[in-house]
Parts: C-alpha cells; sequence; structure tokens
C-alpha cells in the first residue's frame, strides 16, 4: 500500500475527473493507489495485458509503442507528468493497445481499477468526468483514412459502389 501523501492527493484532485471530490474522498482513494519507480527502457505495461488499473505519470516521460509481427516498434506517442494511461481498456474490459515504456526514470501513482469502478458507482459525476476525458481523447485522433479509387479520404469506404 502507499503512504498517503497530501501531494498524491493534490495530484488526484487535479484529474479532470476527480477534481470535484471531496478531501475525505480523494485521501480514501489514495490509500487504495500505489507508487511505482519505473527505471528508464523498463515496460511499464505490455500491449494486449489485461487492464487492471489507470497509471498517472506523476514525473518522467513514457512513450507507447506497438510492435510488428517483424519485431519492429513503432512508436504511438509520449506522455509526461499529469497524463493517465489506460483508461480505454480499462473501461472497454480489453487489454492494453501497446507497451508503455518509460523513456526516463519514472514516477507512477497505479489507480486500481476496482477503486475506480468503486468510485464510479458511488459518484456519477465521477463517471460523466471519466466519458468526457475518454471523448476529448477520441476527438484528438486523427480522422481515419482510407483509400477510395487510389487517393487517400476520410470519407468511409464504398466498398466498390463508386466503381472503383
Amino acid at each position: 500500500m502507499t503512504k498517503v501523501t497530501e501531494t498524491n492527493t493534490q495530484v488526484l484532485a487535479g484529474l479532470p475527473f476527480l477534481g470535484g471530490l471531496p478531501e475525505g474522498e480523494l485521501l480514501a482513494l489514495n490509500r487504495r493507489c500505489h507508487a511505482r519507480h519505473v527505471p528508464k527502457g523498463a515496460t511499464i505495461f505490455e500491449e494486449g495485458a489485461a487492464a487492471v488499473g489507470l497509471f498517472l505519470i506523476l514525473e518522467g516521460r513514457v512513450k507507447l509503442v506497438r510492435t510488428s509481427e517483424k519485431g519492429r516498434e513503432h512508436v504511438l506517442h509520449a506522455e509526461g507528468a499529469g497524463a493517465t494511461l489506460g483508461e480505454v481498456p480499462l473501461f472497454d474490459g480489453g487489454g492494453y493497445l501497446a507497451s508503455a515504456i518509460a523513456v526516463e526514470a519514472v514516477h507512477l501513482l497505479f489507480i486500481p481499477g476496482d477503486a475506480l469502478f468503486d468510485l464510479v458507482r458511488q459518484r456519477p459525476d465521477v463517471a460523466l468526468g471519466i466519458i468526457r476525458v475518454l471523448a476529448r481523447k477520441r476527438s484528438a485522433l486523427p480522422a481515419p483514412t482510407f483509400a477510395c479509387r487510389g487517393r487517400a479520404t476520410t470519407s468511409p469506404p464504398c466498398w466498390g459502389r463508386c466503381g472503383s
């Protein structure tokens, strides 16, 4: 169990979906969290592994990578202090979409999924806040690109109806 610190509680309060919680509820959540120090180059979680919680980056940088069947690493993006990792697979029940690797030494706060789910059941405002965060992350993604008649387009595929 993590030593409950004022700093970690303040960091939790800074998350968009937890900011409105009273201090007592933040302290209770913080008591269920675990601090982790990860050295540079270490894997935080692996692509495809079951998501069991959310990671909050307190210090350092993390890259999210996917590995091809040929072993080639493709960096999707990097995140720094204040970012959370693992929301989508935690809430959709799937595995992590990419591996998270420490670019430098990283200090994380792990929020167990069961602690977050308990909070969501008790506080609909937290659930709505998480939905907003997920929606913002989705809207920040580039539009999908499709090929039609040899050209790239953001329109969904026509499946041959255009005569191509």
